[in-house]
């Protein structure tokens, strides 16, 4: 696998959720179903002043925007619970949520943190984001 590829990269699948981002040289992914696909758009999403997600991938056309959970629990000092339902993650040293998941469809799925109707972020209308991570190479 590439080197400029590291499987704790997050993923969006629309230009529109970041609040800013950049051209990168082509960065190969290897999707599930063994197609590869490239990226090279890298930027930063803004969900609150509490979460912020740098370095996140872009894949146009990708059905999904993802969260790697072992990048969020080393990047955030955060503890992830997941339970049959939902996900909450919790800022280890303030022990303050930042983040909140329902299972949808067998994958959980990030809830605005302003309430429904709210805006995660001034350049965020509705975003939906999924929490991978990986298991085995």
């Amino acid at each position: 696998m590439d080197p400029r590829f590291k499987c704790h990269d997050h993923i969006s699948s629309s230009l529109d959720n970041f609040a800013i981002y950049r051209i990168i040289l082509d960065v190969p992914i290897k999707l599930p179903n063994g197609t590869t696909v490239y990226a090279n758009i890298k930027g930063t999403i803004i969900f609150s002043t509490t979460f912020i997600l740098h370095n996140v991938l872009y894949i146009p056309g990708f059905n999904f925007n993802l969260i790697s959970v072992s990048q969020l629990a080393i990047k955030f000092n955060c503890s992830i619970r997941f339970t049959e339902q939902i996900c909450e993650i919790q800022d280890n040293h303030t022990m303050r949520m930042i983040g909140f998941a329902k299972m949808h469809h067998r994958l959980y799925i990030l809830e605005n943190p302003k309430g429904p109707g709210k805006h995660f972020a001034p350049n965020l209308i509705s975003i939906n984001f999924v929490f991978v991570n990986k298991v085995n190479d």
